[in-house]
């Protein structure tokens, strides 16, 4: 399960729109184009260990990967013209969210199945349903 919280996440989107807006701006000098080639690949590698080590898993999601690999992508086909730093934050975000969400599904129904048990089909002679939540 992530260890991210909301404050974080804001903070993350804001430092990814932050560096789409600086790399954007940065290739309006001219020099941009040239830096941004070289740091794109490691802004995706460092969102990469960064989403690792905080307990978002890029290899259990592989589509969490080829997103960040896919950002890269663009970034360079589009000669940085597009940048989408923000929109690799908040695709792996919804992920996360989907997943947790998931699990929390999962966990909930084996602790409603925990609390059920099992009674016999005839109590008294009337036939009786086989679960029943216990007290």
């Amino acid at each position: 399960m992530s260890r991210i919280g909301k404050a974080e996440w804001i903070l993350l989107y804001i430092a990814a729109g932050a560096v789409d807006a600086i790399q954007w701006l940065i290739d309006l000098t001219g020099i941009g184009i040239g830096f941004n080639e070289v740091a794109d690949p490691f802004i995706g590698a460092f969102l990469g260990i960064y989403f690792q080590m905080r307990g978002v898993s890029m290899i259990t999601r592989m589509s969490r990967l080829a997103s960040l690999l896919g950002a890269t992508a663009l970034e360079e086909f589009s000669v940085s013209i597009a940048p989408a730093w923000i929109a690799d934050v908040w695709y792996i975000h919804k992920s996360v969210r989907q997943e947790d969400a998931e699990l929390a599904a999962e966990e909930q129904a084996q602790a409603q199945f925990k609390n059920h048990r099992i009674r016999p089909l005839n109590e008294d002679g009337v036939r009786a349903p086989q679960l029943e939540e216990a007290a």
